[in-house]
């Protein structure tokens, strides 16, 4: 009986721990975005993921000067974010996307493809973080699309 009740506690505390669980995914723009719209990055998760709070900038190096430029937050009626792009089509860029919700930041890095301008939404194409990027994860990515 104690190690029913043991296994019992053990399950529960687990479900807490991965309960309120917080994730962000990129896919192609659907009839929902805006036009213009290049990604969508979806908050998913428990409870509201909806309401995450995003930042989102293109980093970048054109004309031999490294840029970052802030991208505008446009939200989807379901609340997801609209990536558009404002880079300059010569140069270098990825687009650094983080949603903050529940104390948990989830980020991701968009390779853009130079010959198209828009961001490589393959399998290898993007890396996920849990936390913000650093500048080392920004240069690291802008090297993996030259």
């Amino acid at each position: 009986m104690k190690k029913c009740l043991a296994l019992f506690v053990l399950s529960m505390s687990v479900s807490l721990v991965w309960a309120g669980g917080f994730m962000i995914a990129v896919s192609e723009p659907d009839g929902s975005a805006p036009e213009g719209t290049v990604a969508l990055v979806q908050p998913l998760g428990c409870h509201q993921p909806s309401d995450a709070v995003f930042t989102a900038t293109a980093e970048g190096i054109s004309e031999g000067q490294r840029q970052s430029l802030p991208l505008q937050a446009v939200r989807t009626a379901v609340g997801s974010l609209a990536v558009q792009p404002i880079w300059p089509a010569e140069g270098t860029w990825v687009v650094a996307v983080s949603a903050t919700y529940r104390n948990q930041t989830r980020s991701v890095l968009l390779k853009i493809d130079p010959a198209s301008g828009r961001p490589m939404l393959g399998a290898g194409d993007s890396r996920n973080l849990s936390r913000s990027p650093t500048e080392k994860d920004i240069q690291a990515a802008l090297r993996a699309v030259e």
